[in-house]
């Protein structure tokens, strides 16, 4: 591997619709990005990240000025942005080619070239003590 500012140097390849795609790991600069991206979206059950409808004060949907219910885009887009990352391709070929299956293997995959889940793990265990005691 040739940059030298990624937390790990290693390859990891996802095969997706026949052709192998690597995964890039995260720079050093993109770590508060990715870290926030990442707390904004459910990487388990992608479905929950698909766009849902805006809901007021009281619960009522939100609807625009055609009457349409009106969308919050927030975790769709952040779990877009990750796959961008992770790589190297645009939006419109992420939509064309991850799919809620190969989407938990490219973001697990991204997470642990990346050295995030080491910090997860980390930040769980200190949590889990925290209420224990």
């Amino acid at each position: 591997m040739t940059d030298n500012d990624t937390l790990i140097p290693q390859e990891i390849y996802v095969g997706i619709d026949g052709k192998e795609y690597r995964i890039y790991p995260m720079k050093l600069k993109d770590y508060p990005r990715v870290d926030r991206l990442f707390s904004k979206i459910d990487d388990m059950y992608l479905f929950l990240n698909l766009p849902t409808i805006r809901e007021d004060k009281d619960g009522n949907p939100m609807l625009n000025d055609n009457g349409k219910p009106m969308l919050n885009f927030t975790a769709y887009n952040a779990m877009c942005e990750l796959f961008e990352l992770a790589l190297h391709i645009d939006r419109k070929r992420v939509m064309e080619i991850v799919d809620v299956s190969n989407g938990v293997e490219i973001l697990d995959k991204f997470r642990g070239i990346s050295g995030l889940k080491k910090k997860i793990q980390t930040d769980l265990a200190k949590q889990t003590v925290g209420l224990i005691m």
